[in-house]
């Protein structure tokens, strides 16, 4: 079975050899737009569904050339960025365990092959109010998922809650939408999160949450708002220099994020726009606010 794609402007082919396998790559990558069955393919993605293998902890492998998910010791999908190729020959178990199997495989698969047509996967998340883009950079634990989540509530679209792509000539941002993944926490302050599946990322399970299906296409770049937790303390929003913001920006690292080569370069550009520290405390009605504040200044300016 083939399928056509269209994400972040490019055009993906997939083949499949069960319904079961389509269906899964239909939900992961079906938001993006259908590709055209007649245009030549950036991405080709082979991917088989076999009746037998173990499933058990994910295990990444990523360089810029050859990224590999192995299961028990077992390469079950190799990706060649440089040549938009991916191949995978997953157990049906690890198939029909549709968010693991969605997070883990096949939007990996993606995200690996983007990095081979010059797109930036920073760590991050992005959400847009009222027309402008935010996104949100901090270390591990800062809340990025917790504030996308609760911009969706509100009813704004949330583009991405992990991995924000930046297009190659820097002029947009892109994310795998639909899912966001949370703490177990997160109940404290949002009653009316779903009892979804929990999914293991890393060493921690989180709760796989849909949001409200907007459009998938890219973003203008806007402004980039770096987090700072401050349980206790008073929630606000500065703005600060780039200098500063150069400071702050590596702790919120993650993978092989930093090993293109023009990465610093890239990220010098993407700080010379506004840019904000926020003290979080959980707050995240009062963020929003002083976030959507900070956006209505930007596009004055």
């Amino acid at each position: 079975m083939e399928h056509w794609f269209r994400p972040m402007g490019l055009s993906l082919w997939v083949s499949t050899n069960s319904s079961k396998l389509a269906a899964a790559v239909c939900q992961a990558y079906d938001a993006f737009g259908a590709g055209d069955p007649r245009a030549s393919a950036d991405l080709r993605f082979y991917f088989t569904q076999s009746s037998n293998g173990s499933i058990g902890i994910p295990e990444y492998r990523m360089s810029m050339h050859r990224s590999e998910l192995r299961m028990c010791g077992k390469v079950i999908l190799s990706i060649e960025p440089e040549r938009g190729l991916a191949r995978g020959s997953f157990p049906e178990e690890f198939v029909n365990y549709q968010s693991s199997f969605r997070l883990h495989a096949l939007h990996f698969a993606l995200s690996a092959a983007l990095a081979g047509r010059g797109f930036l996967g920073v760590h991050a998340a992005c959400i847009v109010m009222d027309g402008r883009a935010v996104l949100l950079r901090g270390p591990h634990g800062a809340g990025k998922s917790f504030l996308a989540y609760a911009a969706a509530s509100r009813g704004f679209r949330v583009v991405t809650d992990s991995t924000v792509w930046i297009a190659p000539d820097d002029m947009a941002w892109w994310g795998i939408p639909q899912w966001i993944y949370l703490r177990s926490s997160a109940r404290a302050f949002f009653a009316q999160i779903p009892a979804g599946p929990e999914v293991l990322i890393g060493e921690e399970r989180k709760i796989e949450v849909g949001v409200p299906q907007g459009p998938a296409g890219g973003v203008a770049p806007g402004i980039v708002v770096l987090l700072k937790r401050n349980l206790g303390g008073a929630c606000r929003l500065e703005a600060i220099s780039k200098a500063e913001a150069l400071a702050m920006w590596d702790s919120g690292g993650a993978g092989n994020e930093a090993g293109q080569s023009d990465y610093r370069a890239r990220i010098a550009r993407i700080l010379d726009g506004p840019v904000y520290r926020l003290n979080s405390a959980d707050e995240s009605d009062r963020a929003l606010d002083l976030i959507a504040a900070a956006t209505e200044d930007s596009a004055r300016c």
